[in-house]
């Protein structure tokens, strides 16, 4: 079941990000989700969401997760760009860890590689910036 599929991704993308937080990273519904359980995780934090699937031929399609990025520590970090950089080399260390595992490792639990989509900020949430990455697999889809 395709259902199967997409939460074996999810898994297999939780594993290879959670080293990276001292909190758990989440497998959330949605943003209001994510926003709402950032609180009471520690700095950074990371919360994945399943954006959907993409037909891409016969019994084949993309499946897309958003992952969500907060980082910064506080106000005087955003002023002065600490907490910017400290972003950027988050996304950085999750884009080495995805990719490292993606070629030393066999491929996601679909059986193919994890490929990066869009990576950007999305704004900032009282003392966070949040950023977002999106990572895409194929899944076979079978009844």
């Amino acid at each position: 079941m395709s259902h199967d599929v997409i939460d074996a991704a999810a898994n297999d993308l939780l594993a290879r990000i959670q080293p990276l937080v001292e909190s758990e990273a989440l497998y959330v519904y949605d943003v209001d989700e994510m926003l709402h359980e950032k609180s009471r995780l520690s700095l950074p934090n990371m919360s994945l969401v399943y954006a959907g699937m993409t037909p891409t031929g016969n019994k084949a399609a993309d499946a897309t997760f958003d992952l969500y990025v907060c980082a910064g520590r506080d106000r005087e970090n955003r002023v002065d760009g600490l907490a910017k950089i400290t972003g950027t080399s988050i996304l950085a260390d999750i884009r080495n860890a995805i990719m490292k595992t993606t070629f030393c490792y066999p491929p996601t639990a679909t059986g193919h590689q994890w490929r990066m989509g869009p990576e950007r900020p999305v704004g900032i949430d009282g003392n966070l910036i949040v950023y977002l990455q999106k990572w895409i697999t194929k899944v076979i889809l079978v009844a």
